[in-house]
Order: structure tokens, then C-alpha cells, then sequence
């Protein structure tokens, strides 16, 4: 017996319903909504763009 497939940790409907949660969350996050991932907006899109390579990281965390 495939252990894997024995018993759902969710159903398909459950999964299709907290992808939906989660990507409506991400959105009222970034659109500074009230949201269970709370976000701080990144001002790095306002820099002007010029000629050339380069790379820009915005790394960080949230704590309780």
C-alpha cells in the first residue's frame, strides 16, 4: 500500500480554496490591505532603470 496516497492531508477543493486564500492575501498585502501577511513595500521599482547589468536584492523579515 502506498502510504503517500492512504489519506488526503487535503482535499482537492481545500487546496484549490487556500491557493485562492493565499494568493488573495498576497495581493491585499501588497496593496497595503489588511492581510494575514502583513508586508512592507519595497521602494526598489522606483529607482529609474539605465543602460548596463546590475542586481538588486531586498532581503528581510517580519518577527512577532
Amino acid at each position: 500500500m502506498n502510504k503517500i496516497n492512504s489519506y488526503p492531508l487535503i482535499s482537492s477543493e481545500g487546496l484549490k480554496k487556500a491557493a485562492e486564500d493565499f494568493k488573495k492575501d498576497l495581493i491585499m498585502g501588497l496593496s497595503n490591505q489588511t492581510s494575514s501577511l502583513p508586508m512592507i513595500l519595497n521602494p526598489i521599482h522606483r529607482i529609474p532603470a539605465h543602460p548596463g547589468s546590475g542586481v538588486a536584492v531586498s532581503i528581510g523579515s517580519f518577527s512577532f
